[in-house]
């Protein structure tokens, strides 16, 4: 449950315009929910997701929601495990 349960949230949020989830290892297939929840959300300005162990793939994820997404100003992701290929 956890981030997914949390991602399917954001896609009906009309409030919460900043998220903080560092700390949580939710991985690639998180980082996928949230990744499409960014895609159609229009409200969350600032996402800090630090240490969650995303990944490449998780990081490519991310970015392919935040092609649609126009409102988010804010994106952290610092010690993610992202690496080179997800840069």
């Amino acid at each position: 449950m956890g981030i997914r349960a949390l991602a399917t949230a954001l896609n009906t949020n009309t409030h919460v315009r900043e998220l903080r989830l560092e700390g949580n290892p939710f991985g690639s297939d998180g980082a996928a929910a949230l990744g499409a929840a960014l895609e159609g959300n229009d409200v969350l300005t600032r996402l800090t997701i630090g240490m969650a162990k995303v990944g490449p793939d998780g990081a490519t994820a991310i970015a392919k929601g935040l092609r649609h997404n126009r409102v988010l100003r804010k994106l952290e992701m610092n010690a993610c495990a992202i690496g080179d290929r997800g840069m």
